[in-house]
């Protein structure tokens, strides 16, 4: 997916590769998130290429896009304010940095991390 903006100078692309990059950026700086959920293949394998990620998927609308993102919250953190704050993170970087319409962002909690020395004391 590029998303092609004309201008009178001539177009304007930008690849679906800086967008993941933005909305990865935004994940990683914002507080009470522990990071996205690990992508593997159907042999237990990690995937690391970015256009075969499942836990950010793009629709591309005809004059915006959509987001959804699949997340781990860090243990003890208030869900419902940390998927605001990066609702709003990721709807702000994407507009301001690529002039990219975002319609909708949604954010989907998939697991709880604890600290390690909560894990040793349980």
């Amino acid at each position: 997916m590029d998303d092609i903006k004309k201008m009178q100078q001539g177009t304007l692309k930008v690849s679906e590769d800086v967008i993941l990059t933005i909305v990865n950026l935004a994940v990683n700086e914002t507080e009470g998130i522990e990071g996205l959920v690990p992508v593997t293949d159907n042999m237990g394998g990690v995937i690391f290429k970015k256009k075969e990620l499942k836990n950010i998927k793009i629709k591309n609308l005809s004059d915006s896009i959509e987001i959804e993102i699949m997340v781990i919250a860090k243990y003890g953190c208030k869900v419902s304010s940390v998927g605001e704050k990066l609702q709003e993170r990721i709807k702000n970087d994407i507009q301001s940095m690529t002039g990219i319409r975002v319609s909708k962002v949604s954010v989907v909690f998939t697991d709880i991390a604890f600290d390690k020395a909560e894990e040793k004391t349980e």
